[in-house]
């Protein structure tokens, strides 16, 4: 894993337990030749850390009434079938009060 915050689930994981002497991996359960393997995340503590300040900083400004960014890229949107899911279709027409930048910066 080259940045241990583009993944989140054994940062998830890891913030279940308070303890900062933490080990995570996963393990990858091969069908060929090569095996079964185990990648380990050796920064888990930090990317736990750095999760949960989002997750806290996300719900501060919730509160405060800014609005979710959507969860789609691109044009990929345009051939999605859960845009109702993900809000993209609603985006531009949700403006967070004066004040209050949206979740994730920008709403482009």
């Amino acid at each position: 894993m080259k940045d241990p915050t583009e993944d989140t689930q054994l940062a998830f994981y890891a913030a279940l337990v308070t303890d900062d002497t933490l080990r995570a991996a996963y393990v990858n359960v091969g069908e060929k030749a090569s095996g079964t393997q185990t990648v380990e995340q050796p920064a888990v503590v930090e990317a736990r850390d750095a999760l949960v300040a989002g997750i806290i900083e996300d719900f501060r400004r919730i509160g405060q009434g800014a609005t979710l960014p959507p969860l789609g890229e691109g044009a990929v949107c345009d051939y999605c079938t859960a845009r109702g899911l993900c809000r993209k279709d609603f985006w531009d027409e949700a403006a967070p009060p004066p004040g209050v930048e949206p979740i994730g910066g920008s709403t482009q």
